[in-house]
């Protein structure tokens, strides 16, 4: 026999196995039940492809382009930006998508290279990241592959995606 039970020494009547606090268990079911009624948060994946148009992609249709399974189950269950347009080079492509303003509006019209007389996205700048960190339920990010929103020679260009929200960065720059 366990331990409380009826017949056992020690055993306390009206505390069970649950806790020997009736308010613990009060408290326990609060908690179980506004867990339950918490809205679940979608995740977001973001994918940006560079130089691939959508005759090249066959979630959006292309015939014979490659079909690869992880890209396929994400674009069936997720949302697919089907009348959009993009800007024709990556970094005001990044830019325009992180910010939600075209690149020139912030002195990013063309891809970020070290000859440039800009560093990159202004750190006012406020990114889809830092907007999403201030949600109710506030959201993690992480950045995988190239940032090309700053120069290589920016004196702090491994901190920049740091510093526009992303909390984890593995890539280039």
């Amino acid at each position: 026999a366990r331990e409380g039970a009826p017949g056992v020494p020690g055993h306390v009547p009206g505390r069970g196995a649950v806790g020997h606090h009736p308010r613990r268990r009060v408290i326990l079911l609060a908690w179980l039940a506004r867990r339950a009624a918490a809205p679940p948060v979608p995740d977001v994946v973001l994918l940006i492809l560079d130089a691939v148009g959508v005759d090249k992609v066959a979630a959006w249709g292309a015939p014979d382009a490659p079909r690869p399974p992880t890209l396929a189950a994400l674009a069936a269950r997720g949302v697919a930006f089907r009348h959009a347009w993009a800007l024709p080079s990556c970094s005001p492509a990044r830019a325009a998508l992180l910010t939600g303003r075209h690149g020139r509006r912030m002195g990013i019209g063309e891809w970020m290279q070290t000859s440039t007389n800009t560093w990159g996205l202004p750190e006012a700048e406020r990114t889809l990241p830092e907007r999403l960190r201030e949600a109710p339920i506030p959201y993690a990010s992480a950045l995988a592959g190239k940032w090309h929103l700053s120069a290589r020679d920016e004196p702090a260009a491994a901190a920049a995606p740091r510093r526009h929200g992303f909390d984890h960065h593995r890539g280039s720059f």
